[in-house]
């Protein structure tokens, strides 16, 4: 009978895994457990990336068109190292934030608690 009854107590336990590099989308942004994009100050209102395109060949990103060149997330699309940037080399699945440059902040969010 005590099994019983612990077995009604017990809380469900939840064994989702996310992981920002493997879980990056290029089609949708929220997307999922994730959201993109960048604010102004730290606690400022955060602001969705709605654009995105490529910095080379096989690095995807998420920007806002009316920030000048940055705050952007990108991501190495590839299974391989890629250093096609003149001064940076990606890792295969490599995730990054760029912050701006008037100081705003690159983000990445989770909406899982």
């Amino acid at each position: 009978m005590a099994a019983f009854i612990l077995g009604l107590t017990a809380k469900p336990s939840f064994s989702a895994i996310f992981n920002v590099a493997s879980d990056f989308s290029l089609t949708n942004n929220p997307n999922g457990a994730w959201r993109y994009g960048w604010s102004s100050s730290l606690g400022s209102s955060f602001n969705l990336y709605n654009k995105v395109g490529k910095l080379t060949p096989t690095i995807d990103l998420w920007y806002d068109p009316t920030k000048t060149g940055s705050p952007f997330v990108v991501h190495n699309s590839t299974a391989t190292v890629n250093n096609s940037h003149p001064t940076i080399t990606y890792q295969p699945s490599q995730l990054g934030f760029h912050p701006g440059y008037y100081g705003e902040y690159s983000i990445v969010r989770t909406d899982c608690a």
